[in-house]
């Protein structure tokens, strides 16, 4: 039996669990049906203009919330960029569809091109999440055209990464009247204009005729040997200004460099040589693989 004297405390002590009580399907109801209605991405030159209007039901609302846009390489499946930013009721205003005259509450954002990471496809997904209490969590996403790149740029783009990323060396051979110098080797998986990116092993080299006369240099069956394995030369499929050249003579005195391509050597090989022939001769280097 309580006492008398512990009474109040029990009252007041329901009367605070039903009000927390009420106040949580207070907070439940709260959350409503929404949708995001609207959702228009406009190039307007050096920026992306997005427009986003919601609804509950079929009443425009205008919910303070965060806003995540993402921009991806689809073809590659490369995000290149992202961004969370608050919106709020002023953010909206007034939209109309011309041709349609429809008018209805949007907010109003703008991305500006040069803060999206450059892409060698055409095409590309602009995806936005909104995120609220009232609204809980609402996704819409868009085809878009992503900012062009030239060849030229392209190839920059790919040979920096390289560098970043690549090994120096210091292995030479020599071979008749040539020294063949290996200079750096690493993968190379250069963006591709409008295509998927593949990845090579690239080897870096530097010819010198050390002869009396210019000469052209004519080597074969170029090859990678790694155990048991062999791994064969690559072209790409757009012409890199980089790559090795035999079209030309080497002068006497002089040197040519570039790289060649090979199918990708596997990340644990510690041992591995390049293969070609020189007229009857193999020639052999060994590559640094390890140190």
């Amino acid at each position: 039996m309580i006492k008398k004297e512990v009474w109040p405390i029990v009252v007041i002590l329901v009367l605070v669990i039903f009000i927390a009580a009420c106040g949580e399907e207070e907070v439940k109801e709260k959350k409503i049906n929404a949708s995001i209605s609207k959702f228009f991405v406009q190039d307007i030159g050096e920026e992306y203009q997005l427009i986003l209007g919601f609804k509950a039901g079929t009443k425009e609302i205008t919910p303070d919330g965060e806003l995540t846009i993402k921009v991806t390489d689809t073809l590659n499946d490369e995000e290149l960029y992202t961004q969370k930013r608050p919106i709020a009721a002023e953010d909206f205003s007034e939209q109309t569809i011309k041709l349609a005259n429809d008018t209805f509450n949007a907010a109003v954002i703008y991305l500006p091109k040069a803060e999206i990471k450059i892409a060698a496809a055409k095409k590309g997904e602009i995806k936005i999440t909104f995120a609220s209490n009232l609204t809980g969590k609402l996704s819409k996403s868009k085809e878009i055209s992503l900012p062009a790149i030239n060849s030229e740029e392209l190839e920059q783009l790919n040979e920096e990464k390289y560098l970043e990323e690549h090994f120096t060396a210091q292995q030479s051979v020599d071979a008749d009247i040539w020294q063949i110098e290996l200079t750096g080797f690493g993968y190379f998986e250069p963006k591709v204009k409008d295509g998927k990116k593949e990845k090579h092993y690239r080897l870096d080299l530097k010819i010198t005729n050390n002869g009396e006369k210019d000469k052209s240099f004519a080597p074969g069956s170029w090859m990678i040997a790694a155990g048991t394995k062999s791994y064969k030369l690559r072209s790409l499929k757009e012409k890199s200004a980089g790559l090795l050249s035999y079209s030309k003579p080497i002068k006497a005195g002089e040197s040519r460099e570039g790289f060649l391509l090979f199918e990708p050597l596997p990340e644990e090989t510690a041992e591995a040589k390049l293969t070609f022939k020189l007229g009857k001769e193999t020639v052999e280097i060994n590559l640094p693989l390890v140190g």
